[in-house]
């Protein structure tokens, strides 16, 4: 293999990763997985999904579903991370409440300036933000 040095106008190298699931150096097509383990995802994926169809009514997690299926959890993982499985991701009473109270906060924030688009629809001024009462062009 040629050195650095040994390039010339035109020459490339090509980016070479690891894979995250076999440990294999590959040449960069997929982000994080060698061919050969996204073509053996791409077939996991067909069986996760009818696993997940014929057994609707449970909730899954990935340590849950690895376990129903028999399969390492490290494929499972690598299929929520590729966005193949999103149902997989099952919000905890925590952050379903700490969403609830952004939600909330927006909601006021929203209404305040609901408010203030309101007044000026009103009265006709049209500075109703910080930036437009300061840098507004006054007319004479």
């Amino acid at each position: 293999m040629p050195s650095l040095l040994d390039l010339k106008e035109g020459d490339f190298l090509m980016a070479l990763r690891e894979c995250k699931l076999c440990g294999k150096v590959f040449t960069v097509g997929s982000p994080q997985y060698c061919y050969d383990c996204i073509r053996k995802l791409g077939d996991l994926y067909g069986s996760v999904h009818e696993y997940m169809r014929d057994h609707e009514d449970e909730v899954f997690d990935i340590s849950t579903l690895a376990a129903g299926m028999d399969v390492d959890p490290v494929y499972i993982k690598a299929l929520v991370d590729l966005g193949y499985i999103t149902s997989l991701m099952q919000e905890n009473d925590t952050d379903r409440e700490q969403r609830k109270k952004l939600a909330e906060e927006f909601s006021r924030e929203l209404g305040k300036i609901t408010g203030k688009i309101n007044a000026v629809k009103k009265t006709g001024n049209k500075s109703i933000f910080y930036g437009g009462e300061r840098y507004s062009r006054r007319k004479s």
